[in-house]
């Protein structure tokens, strides 16, 4: 039981590979909000790729303050935006700009729904039913089926995208779900055709860690010796990890030179990215390391953590892996609490006692939310508009 629980607490560390520094929210939206006012400022002829990574960005720093409405605004706005966009252009193609924002609803709706909310969720974007216009599509507007999407730019690699969610993100949700026959289904679906190799690999990822939640670690660690990954992939030092933590279970002879290989690799930063994907890996390296109840090496891995949190500005990182080593430490968290008290983020303020942003909500994230429903209807002016009125609005807060 001692090992099942453990396993469960092992979480992939295979992740997007678009992850962002998690840097300060407000100078981050600042920042958004003047993307956003150049990428629009051509009127009629916007700048679509510059559009789609302000609303993108804006949502999610929406979602990281803890105000889903907001979020769910921003992306419903911008799904709009794409529709009254190919429309009035009469450019089809441009109508495949909603999969992102109808992925980031499917990720921001998955906190609200149930069990059977989330499945109808990601279900939609199973491989099998992208060919019809299913509920998510339908209450859009959007008479297409997400294959259909997909087909109007060819330019675009969005089934790729939806790959990558479908097997990787919803394979992660029913793992944590302990969803075993859902789980089993996908991965035997998911497995028994050639994909990408970082969606296959992904996959293999979550069936060692379903193996090893069921204590099969020798049948897990079989399987893992049969990958054959070359020291230079970029997934090596995820399956290491892995490779480690099963032999520690397994007692195999061979897991204390396990552990030191995976700790030369973290201190060369082998296999790490000098990135916001790196360091989330270093991190989520730790807490593997806090499983094995590593207590030393989990420390070494956080101040690693700590210190490329600094270099790429990640707040959420940095506060995660201090907050860690106050525990360690025995250490009370009043130098947390004056160090982070102005900080945006929900899971942040949360851990210290305070109250979210959202209950005192940045005066940019309303201009953010009213560009966006401005460009949902093409009103190039009101939306320019609204934005070069940002500064009035932090003047008068």
């Amino acid at each position: 039981m001692a090992s099942e629980q453990a396993a469960m607490g092992y979480e992939p560390l295979i992740c997007g590979t678009d992850r962002l520094a998690r840097r300060a929210i407000r100078p981050w939206r600042g920042a958004m909000l003047a993307a956003l006012r150049l990428a629009a400022g051509r009127g009629e002829d916007p700048d679509t790729g510059g559009v789609a990574v302000a609303l993108n960005q804006l949502a999610l720093l929406e979602a990281y303050e803890g105000s889903h409405a907001n979020a769910l605004a921003l992306c419903r706005s911008q799904v709009d935006f794409w529709r009254a966009l190919a429309a009035q252009a009469g450019a089809p193609g441009l109508l495949g700009g909603v999969i992102q924002p109808l992925i980031n609803i499917v990720r921001l709706e998955r906190w609200s729904a149930g069990a059977d909310g989330t499945v109808s969720l990601y279900g939609e974007l199973a491989p099998a039913r992208r060919g019809v216009a299913g509920p998510l599509l339908a209450r859009h507007g959007i008479a297409l089926g997400f294959e259909g999407l997909c087909a109007l730019d060819a330019r675009a690699d969005y089934a790729a995208l939806l790959d990558n969610v479908y097997w990787r993100e919803y394979g992660r949700y029913l793992l944590q779900a302990g969803s075993e026959d859902a789980l089993q289904a996908l991965l035997g679906e998911g497995l028994s055709r050639p994909r990408s190799a970082f969606v296959q690999l992904s996959l293999v990822e979550i069936l060692l860690l379903q193996q090893a939640r069921s204590g099969k670690h020798d049948s897990a660690a079989r399987l893992l010796s049969g990958l054959g990954l070359a020291p230079d992939s970029l997934l090596w030092l995820h399956f290491k990890v892995c490779e480690m933590f099963l032999a520690q279970r397994r007692g195999a002879a061979e897991a204390p030179a396990l552990q030191a290989a995976v700790m030369d690799a973290a201190r060369r930063g082998r296999g790490i990215r000098d990135d916001a994907w790196g360091l989330n890996l270093l991190f989520d390296i730790g807490k593997v390391f806090r499983l094995l109840g590593c207590g030393a090496e989990e420390a070494e891995l956080l101040r690693l953590a700590t210190q490329a949190a600094v270099r790429l500005g990640d707040e959420a990182v940095h506060f995660d892996a201090l907050a860690r080593l106050a525990q360690l430490d025995g250490d009370a968290s009043c130098a947390l609490l004056q160090q982070f008290q102005h900080s945006g983020y929900a899971s942040v303020r949360k851990r210290l006692g305070l109250a979210p942003a959202s209950a005192c909500p940045d005066p940019q994230s309303a201009v953010a939310v009213a560009a966006a429903a401005h460009l949902a209807r093409l009103d190039f002016g009101a939306c320019l508009a609204c934005l070069d009125g940002v500064d009035a609005a932090l003047a008068a807060a």
